[in-house]
């Protein structure tokens, strides 16, 4: 057994894709990179103690804890463009900042409204 590169992160039949292929093309977070893996993985992963089927049902709890806490970041950072004028979010961003949902959103300024 492959400890760094096992099976069940390649793709079926030998397929040479994995997953953190499809992670580094798109550029994906951490949550959503998760919620991909975890997502390919299940029901492919063998682990003693376990029953195939759960650990397929663990692997895609763990994908929709993921995908959870990823929408509940999108969730607060659409509040966080919404409660703000958008014009003031230009200043001071030092080009560390993102466009999304057509808000503007700079790290300073995150960090800033999500800590309160």
């Amino acid at each position: 057994m492959d400890k760094i590169n096992p099976k069940h992160y390649r793709g079926a039949n030998g397929n040479a894709i994995q997953a953190i292929d499809i992670i580094e093309i798109f550029d994906l977070n951490f949550a959503r990179g998760n919620v991909i893996k975890y997502t390919l993985r299940a029901g492919r992963k063998e682990e003693v103690g376990y029953e195939n089927l759960q650990k397929e049902i663990e692997d895609l709890e763990k994908a929709r804890w993921y995908l959870d806490r990823e929408i509940k970041r999108m969730r607060q950072l659409f509040a966080i463009g919404e409660s703000n004028d958008k014009s003031s979010w230009n200043q001071g961003c030092g080009g560390n900042s993102f466009r999304g949902h057509g808000f503007h959103y700079c790290n300073a300024h995150l960090r800033r409204k999500i800590r309160g």
